[in-house]
């Protein structure tokens, strides 16, 4: 009986204890609130520290006090406030303000008020700071590789002290925003790690701001960094930042040979049509290690080596090239560079000059043919003619019958007997000579007809 009762009892509170166990798990507290409000945060790129602004509403009409939360997205974790961040609803439950974004990434963030009321809950990644400097001399190239001086690990350069040189910063070399209009200070390494401001300039719209230094009698070794400014504008807490330094070896450039004549290497449009000479006085420079011979096809001289159609190399005390192996009839422009061992290279020189057109082969002469049967014809004519001063350069001698081709012979041949004719048959023959650039002499015909076949 007293088990019963117990039962009987326990059964009559099952309900009530529902209904509690049901209010606790729906009751909003702080580590889960309601979400019903909505949130934007704009820009959408950002860094660390910068200005953020949050825009969106509680989800519940009043005016009440709001804060930011984050939430670091790890199991167990709590949402927890965001001090100094506390704001004010309108009387719509919306809201809009600024705040300096946290320098965290993969975090959440959410706008909440008492009551367990909050927004949708945002992811959040800030962008780190970065910037580099890079240094471009006036008209050194470092895409040329035959020219432009050295690149190490893209924080040393080459440059030429009396000329000057540019200095790029870069304050988006990953894709990170722009801040347009933050100052950057360009400064010089007085001694460890004392620098020396330079120059001042403002980041442009592409994340870019240049420093043009001018040209000094100075040569050696110079470290430079670039440092942005401290960022402050609408709401913003980002402080300065510098770049790692930047190495500029400042040298010397070589002088220039004095002059370059291109020209034929004989006055014989026989001798090779294919060769040019190129010249330049003997030079006298201690500093050049090299000298660089570049050229194009066409009218315009290369003005470095690495955008030429070719280039050729030799020793500091050479003063001629030889080429050999040019297009007959063409123009060639030529470009004569010496070189430092570091690279750098001086000035162009430049000459441009024709190949000699290809020359046709004379003809032959005394061309004629015979029927000594009837199927068998002789062809015969004069010796070829070595008239220019160097010869012809003839490879072959060339016979066609009726447009067909018969037979190709040695140049120095004077006959020929075809005996694939028939009997009484008109046959038209062309003879000419080929030189060696393949252009054919003007053909020389000759006319026979074959005797018919004698029956016994």
């Amino acid at each position: 009986m007293k088990i019963r009762t117990k039962r009987a009892a326990l059964y009559a509170w099952l309900p009530v204890l529902c209904l509690v166990a049901l209010s606790l798990s729906t009751a909003p507290g702080s580590s889960e609130a309601r979400r019903a409000g909505n949130l934007t945060i704009s820009p959408g790129e950002f860094y660390g520290g910068q200005g953020v602004t949050f825009k969106g509403n509680i989800g519940t009409a009043g005016k009440r006090s709001i804060w930011l939360e984050f939430h670091m997205g790890r199991a167990g974790d709590d949402w927890t406030r965001i001090e100094g961040s506390t704001r004010e609803t309108e009387a719509d439950g919306s809201f809009e303000f600024v705040f300096p974004a946290r320098g965290m990434n993969n975090i959440k963030l959410r706008v909440a008020a008492a009551g367990g009321l909050a927004t949708e809950q945002k992811n959040f990644t800030a962008h780190d700071q970065a910037v580099t400097l890079a240094v471009q001399p006036d008209d050194l190239d470092y895409g040329d590789s035959y020219c432009g001086g050295s690149r190490r690990h893209f924080i040393s350069y080459d440059a030429v002290a009396a000329e000057g040189y540019t200095l790029t910063v870069d304050s988006t070399p990953d894709g990170e925003p722009v801040l347009e209009g933050r100052g950057v200070r360009l400064e010089k390494r007085v001694k460890g790690t004392d620098w020396q401001e330079v120059a001042t300039a403002t980041i442009d719209d592409k994340g870019k701001a240049t420093f043009d230094l001018p040209g000094s009698a100075s040569t050696g070794q110079v470290a430079y960094r670039a440092r942005l400014a401290e960022w402050t504008d609408n709401d913003s807490e980002i402080g300065w930042y510098p770049s790692f330094p930047t190495y500029v070896d400042a040298q010397e450039r070589p002088n220039a040979v004095t002059i370059v004549e291109a020209k034929d290497p004989t006055a014989d449009p026989w001798a090779d049509p294919e060769s040019l000479i190129v010249e330049w006085p003997t030079v006298t420079d201690a500093l050049v290690d090299d000298i660089i011979i570049a050229w194009n096809q066409g009218p315009t001289p290369p003005d470095r080596p690495g955008s030429a159609d070719d280039r050729a190399f030799r020793a500091p005390s050479a003063t001629q090239l030889a080429l050999n192996d040019l297009q007959p009839n063409k123009n060639y422009s030529f470009a004569v560079f010496t070189r430092s061992d570091q690279g750098i290279c001086s000035k162009a020189e430049s000459d441009t000059e024709k190949t000699d057109p290809i020359p046709q082969p004379l003809p032959v002469e005394g061309f004629s043919a015979t029927a000594l049967a009837p199927r068998e014809v002789k062809l015969t004519w004069n010796p070829i003619s070595d008239a220019p001063p160097e010869g012809q350069q003839l490879t072959s001698l060339l016979i066609y019958r009726d447009g067909a081709f018969v037979t190709a012979l040695p140049p120095t041949e004077t006959s020929y007997t075809d005996t694939t004719v028939w009997p009484e048959g008109n046959f038209t023959y062309e003879i000419y000579t080929v030189n060696h650039w393949d252009v054919e002499s003007p053909h020389e015909t000759a006319f026979v007809q074959t005797p018919p076949e004698v029956t016994p």
